[in-house]
C-alpha cells in the first residue's frame, strides 16, 4: 500500500508545481528534487508492496519509506497554508514591506532545511537495503497488474448486468425446506423461522432466495428486509420494518417514539400477512430488544419471522418452537460449479487446452481446503479470475500452502482466504479498499460518492486514464474490480445495470480494519456514554478520521501532533437529537482550528450550522454536507480553491431552506457541484445610510453565478430560475446535468441549454430534464438524439404521444402531468427499454381506457396513476414483469384493479389511496 502512498504524494507535488508555481518560486527546485527522489522510491515499492508480507525487514522498510512521504506533504502543505493566510489576511496588510521580505526569506529558509533533512533520511533508509541485505523481488508490474482493469473495460464490466447477478448453488433443497415450513403454518400462528450457520456459510443468500421466491411472493402481502449487524440499533431496526411494511414517509417516522413504532409494527403483523426478514442477528441483548415488536408465537397473527445468525443459542433464544435450519456444506461438484461461475466458465474454455487442464486440476486442488463454505470459494474465485496465466494460479496455490502450513484443521478459514486477498490486490486497489473501513458496519456506500472520495484523496492513477477517460471513470473501474475480487457487494443497482450501492461483508469489513490499522491508515472514534469524561487521543500516524455517534458526541484531544496530521474527517451520526447536533456544529469549529491541512470533510446528518472557520481549508478537495440541517452556508466557502467535489444536497424537509452566496464561481477547480433542492440566493449585502440591510431580505435580480467553473463535470438540481441558464454556455466540461425536480423549463431558456457545449459534443453520459408540454407539441421530435437523457417530467398541455421516436430511448424516469393526451399513451410507453418509473399524474391522460400488453415496460418497477379519468385498465399476462410498487390514487372512475398482476410475480406493495369504497 505504502506504493500507493508515494505515488500519491508525487502527483500531488506534480500538481503543485504548476498550480502553486508563483508560491514555490524560492524552493521550486527543491520541491522537484523531493519530487525525483519520491518517484525513484515508487518504483522500489511497487515490488516491495508484494513481497513485505513475509519478510519483517522489508515491512519496517517500507513503513518507514510511508511515513517519510507523509513528512514530505506535510513540509510542503504547512507552507502553503501559511503562505495562503498571510495573502488572505491582515498580516499581509499590516506589516510594513520589510517585515514581508524577512518572514518570507526566513520560511524559505526553514521550508528549505526540511526538504534537505527529508532527502537526507530518505537517502538513509535507501542504503540500509544494501547495509542489511534487505532484496526486494520484482512484484506485478504495472501492466500486468492491471491487465484485468483492461479486460473490464473491455468487456463493459460495469453495465453487464446479467454477468453480476448473484450467482446460487446448491440451495434448492434448503430454499424447499424453509419455504414449506413458512407456507405450511400448521400452528396456525406467527412463524419463526431461524437460518443458522458458520460465517462465509451462504446464509444471506439462502434468505434472500427464499424472500424473493414465487411461492412466497404469492402468499404474503407485506415484506421487509432489515439487516441488523453487530451494533443493533432497536430504533433503526423499527423505523426500517415500518418503512418497508408501510408507504408512510421517513419524516413522519421519525417524529414517532420507540413505543409508538413498536405498537404499530405489531399492529401491522395483525392486520396483514407479513413476512419480516432480520439479516445478521449477532447477540442475545439484540434478540431481547427486538422480541416484543414481532409477533412470535401469537395465535392471532399470520405474520412470520425469518432471521440469520452464526449463534445457535440465540436462535434458540429467539423463540421457542422456531424452526433452527442449518445450510449445507457444498459438495465438491457444487464447490467446483461455484467457483465455475466466479471465473465465467470452465478454465478449459478460458485458458484453451494447453494450460486449462492443469489449471482445473489445480483448482479443485485448491477448493478442498475451503471447506465448501461459498463465501471462501466465491473469494478465492475472485482471487483466480484476476490471474489469466498458468503462472498466476501457482503463486495462488503457493500462498494457500503456506497458510495451510500455519493452519490447523488442513482447512482454509473464511479469514484466511480473504487475508490472501488483500494481499493478492494490485497496490493501487488496497489504499481504496482500506478506505471503504471509514463506512459503520452494514452501511451502503453510494458508488458515486465512493470514487469522489478516492479521487479527492489520490488514490485514484491518472496513469490509468485513457485519451477519452477521467478520473471518475478510472475510479468506477477500481470499484468494478473489488466487486468482480468479491471484496464489495452490491446492494443496487439501476435499470441500466450501473451499481448504485454497495456494501463490505461484515469479515470483509473486519479484515479491512485490521489491515487499515496496521498500516497507520484509519482510525475510527465511536461515541461513548454520555458521562464518560475522557478525552480520545488520535494515535500514531493516521491520516483519516471517522466518528461515530449517537446518544453523545465523543470527545478528541486535539493537542496531539498526529491530530494537526489528519487529511479527511468523516462524521456518521445515527441521531436527530438538536442538542447533539448542536454538540456536533461545536466541535467541528474546534476541529476547523486544528486540522488545516484537511483534503477530505465528509459530514453526514452533523450539524446545523457551519462555522465560517471552513474557509482556512485551503487544501480542501472535497467537502459534503449530505443530510444536514443547515441554514445558511458561510461566504467563506469561496476560498476553497483547491475544492473538487461540493455536495450541499442537505436534509429535505418543507421548512428548510439554505442560503447560498453568490461564491461558487470562484472554485475554478470545482468538478462536481451537487446543489440542495430548497436554497436561495444569499444576496450581496447592501447598505442604506449605512445601516446594512439583512442579507436574505435584500430585493433585486441577482442569480447564482457559476461561469467561473469551467472544469464542472456533474451539476445536480440546477435552478432555472435562481441560476444563469446563460452561463451553462461557459461550461464545456459537463457529462452530468440534472434540472431541479419538477422545474419546467420554459421555451426561451430551453434553447439557450439546447446551445450549450455540452449538450452539443456528444460528452454528456447523463441528465434529468423537466419540459413544458407546449414544447413538445410544437417541436416533437426536439428530444431527438438525446440518448443522454435519463429523467424526464413534462408538463401541460401536449396532446399527443404518437410515437416512441418523441422520447429518448434511455429513458429510465418518466412523469407527465396535465398533458392531457387523447389516446392511450401505454402502447408507447411501454416499448422504452430501460423505464424504471412512470408517473401519470393529474390529466395527463384524459381517456377512458389503458392497456398495457404482453412483453411491455419490461423494467419498469415503479407506476403511479393519479388523479386520472380511466374506466378500464387491462394488464395482459407477461406485461410489467419487473413491477415491485403500484400506486393508485384518486382515480375514481376506475372499476377494478386488473386481474393480469396476479402474473406479476415480483409485485410487492399497492398503496390504494382516495378510492370509492366499492373499488
Amino acid at each position: 500500500m505504502a506504493g500507493s502512498v508515494v505515488e500519491s504524494a508525487v502527483n500531488w507535488l506534480g500538481k503543485l508545481l504548476v498550480e502553486e508555481a508563483k508560491y514555490l518560486r524560492g524552493v521550486k527546485k527543491k520541491v522537484e528534487q523531493l519530487r525525483e527522489e519520491l518517484l525513484w522510491m515508487q518504483c522500489f515499492l511497487r515490488s516491495a508492496d508484494a513481497c513485505q508480507r513475509g519478510d519483517a525487514m522489508v515491512r519496517m522498510w517500507v513503513g518507514q519509506m510511508r511515513d517519510y512521504t507523509y513528512d514530505a506533504e506535510d513540509i510542503i502543505a504547512k507552507y502553503l497554508l501559511e503562505v495562503g493566510i498571510h495573502r488572505r489576511g491582515g498580516l499581509v496588510n499590516s506589516l510594513r514591506r520589510f517585515s514581508r521580505i524577512l518572514w518570507m526569506a526566513t520560511t524559505l529558509h526553514k521550508i528549505g532545511s526540511n526538504i534537505d533533512s527529508l532527502r537526507e533520511k530518505i537517502s538513509s533508509l535507501t542504503s540500509r537495503l544494501q547495509t542489511y541485505g534487505i532484496k526486494i523481488k520484482g512484484g506485478d508490474s504495472p501492466s500486468s497488474s492491471y491487465r484485468w482493469l483492461g479486460y473490464m473495460r473491455r468487456t463493459n464490466y460495469l453495465h453487464d448486468r446479467e454477468k453480476n447477478e448473484e450467482k446460487i448453488v446448491g440451495l434448492d433443497n434448503d430454499v424447499r425446506q424453509i419455504v414449506g415450513k413458512l407456507l405450511s403454518n400448521e400452528s396456525k400462528s406467527s412463524t419463526v423461522v431461524a437460518i443458522c450457520g458458520m460465517v462465509g456459510s451462504g446464509k444471506t443468500t439462502l434468505a434472500k432466495k427464499v424472500y424473493h421466491d414465487r411461492a412466497i411472493r404469492r402468499s404474503f402481502n407485506a415484506f421487509a428486509w432489515v439487516d441488523i449487524h453487530r451494533e443493533c440499533q432497536t430504533r433503526a431496526v423499527l423505523e426500517e420494518a415500518v418503512r418497508e411494511l408501510t408507504s408512510e414517509s421517513g419524516e413522519s417516522i421519525a417524529k414517532k417514539t420507540d413505543k409508538e413504532l413498536m405498537e404499530e409494527l405489531r399492529l401491522l403483523q395483525l392486520e396483514k400477512k407479513c413476512l419480516i426478514v432480520l439479516d445478521d442477528v449477532w447477540s442475545f441483548n439484540a434478540c431481547t430488544s427486538l422480541k416484543a415488536a414481532f409477533l412470535v408465537g401469537e395465535q392471532s397473527s399470520q405474520s412470520s419471522l425469518l432471521f440469520t445468525t452464526c449463534d445457535q443459542e440465540v436462535a434458540s433464544h429467539a423463540a421457542y418452537e422456531a424452526f433452527i435450519h442449518e445450510p449445507h456444506i457444498l459438495d465438491d461438484d457444487e464447490s467446483w460449479e461455484l467457483l465455475q461461475t466466479k471465473l465465467g466458465g470452465a478454465p478449459t474454455t478460458i485458458y484453451g487446452n494447453d494450460n486449462g487442464p492443469a489449471m482445473e486440476n489445480m483448482g479443485k486442488e485448491m477448493l478442498k481446503h475451503c471447506y465448501g463454505l461459498p463465501l471462501a470459494i466465491i473469494v478465492l474465485g475472485g482471487v483466480l479470475a484476476a490471474k489469466i496465466t498458468f503462472s498466476g494460479w501457482e503463486m495462488v496455490n503457493r500462498s494457500i500452502t503456506s497458510y495451510l502450513s500455519r493452519a490447523n484443521g488442513g482447512y482454509l478459514s473464511c479469514k484466511q482466504v480473504l487475508d490472501l486477498s488483500y494481499y493478492d490486490l494490485p497496490y493501487r486497489l488496497k489504499p481504496c479498499f482500506l478506505y471503504l473501513g471509514n463506512f459503520p458496519s452494514g452501511w451502503e456506500f453510494d458508488s458515486r460518492e465512493v470514487v469522489h472520495l478516492w479521487i479527492a484523496e489520490g488514490l485514484v492513477s491518472v496513469e490509468d486514464e485513457g485519451s477519452d477517460e477521467t478520473l471518475m471513470e478510472v475510479a468506477d473501474h477500481y470499484l468494478a474490480e473489488l466487486v468482480e475480487r468479491s471484496m464489495v457487494q452490491v446492494v443496487s443497482r439501476g435499470v441500466m445495470g450501473r451499481m448504485k450501492t454497495c456494501r463490505l461483508h461484515e469479515l470483509m469489513r473486519e479484515l479491512c480494519l485490521s489491515k487499515a490499522i496496521e498500516e497507520n491508515f484509519l482510525q475510527l472514534v465511536a461515541h461513548r456514554p454520555s458521562n464518560s469524561l475522557c478525552n480520545i487521543k488520535i494515535t500514531n500516524r493516521a491520516r483519516h478520521l471517522a466518528i461515530y455517534y449517537n446518544d453523545s458526541y465523543p470527545l478528541l484531544d486535539y493537542t496531539s501532533t498526529a491530530a494537526q496530521q489528519i487529511r479527511s474527517l468523516s462524521f456518521f451520526n445515527s441521531t436527530w437529537n438538536p442538542e447533539i447536533l448542536s454538540g456536533g456544529s461545536k466541535q467541528l469549529k474546534i476541529m476547523l482550528r486544528k486540522f488545516k491541512l484537511l483534503r477530505v470533510l465528509h459530514l453526514r446528518h452533523s450539524l446545523v450550522y457551519f462555522p465560517k472557520q471552513i474557509g482556512n481549508l485551503i487544501h480542501l478537495r472535497y467537502l459534503s454536507i449530505e443530510g444536514c440541517e443547515l441554514k445558511k452556508l458561510p461566504s467563506s466557502i469561496g476560498n476553497l480553491r483547491c475544492l473538487e467535489t461540493l455536495d450541499l444536497r442537505a436534509r429535505q424537509l418543507i421548512y428548510l431552506i439554505m442560503w447560498i452566496p453568490n461564491v461558487l464561481w470562484r472554485l475554478e477547480q470545482l468538478r462536481h457541484l451537487y446543489l440542495p433542492l430548497n436554497w436561495r440566493l444569499l444576496k450581496t449585502p447592501r447598505k442604506i445610510k449605512g445601516v446594512p440591510i439583512p442579507e436574505a431580505r435584500f430585493e433585486g435580480n441577482e442569480s447564482l453565478q457559476l461561469d467561473g467553473l469551467t472544469n464542472l463535470q456533474t451539476l445536480s438540481n440546477f435552478d432555472v430560475n435562481q441560476c444563469r441558464v446563460e452561463d451553462l454556455l461557459e461550461l464545456p466540461n459537463l457529462r452530468k446535468f440534472s434540472v431541479k425536480r419538477d422545474q419546467y423549463i420554459p421555451e426561451s431558456k430551453f434553447g439557450v441549454i439546447d446551445e450549450s457545449p455540452s449538450f452539443q459534443s456528444g460528452h454528456l453520459k447523463g441528465s434529468s430534464l423537466g419540459i413544458e408540454g407546449e414544447l413538445l407539441k410544437k417541436r416533437p421530435r426536439i428530444l431527438f438524439g438525446y440518448h443522454h437523457l435519463r429523467k424526464l417530467w413534462v408538463e401541460g398541455r401536449m396532446l399527443g404521444l404518437k410515437t416512441a421516436h418523441m422520447l429518448p430511448e434511455n429513458l429510465t424516469m418518466l412523469s407527465l402531468h396535465q398533458t392531457e393526451i387523447k389516446s392511450d399513451p401505454m402502447p408507447v410507453l411501454e416499448k422504452l427499454p430501460y423505464l424504471s418509473h412512470l408517473e401519470l399524474l393529474s390529466k395527463s391522460y384524459i381517456g377512458k381506457e389503458m392497456i398495457c400488453s404482453t412483453g411491455g415496460f419490461p423494467s419498469l418497477v415503479n407506476l403511479e396513476l393519479s388523479s386520472l379519468n380511466i374506466e378500464d385498465w387491462i394488464v395482459e399476462q407477461g406485461a410489467m414483469p419487473s413491477l415491485v410498487h403500484l400506486k393508485i390514487c384518486n382515480c375514481r372512475s376506475l372499476k377494478m384493479i386488473p386481474h393480469g398482476l396476479k402474473y406479476v410475480i415480483g409485485l410487492e406493495q399497492v398503496n390504494i389511496e382516495n378510492m370509492p369504497e366499492s373499488f
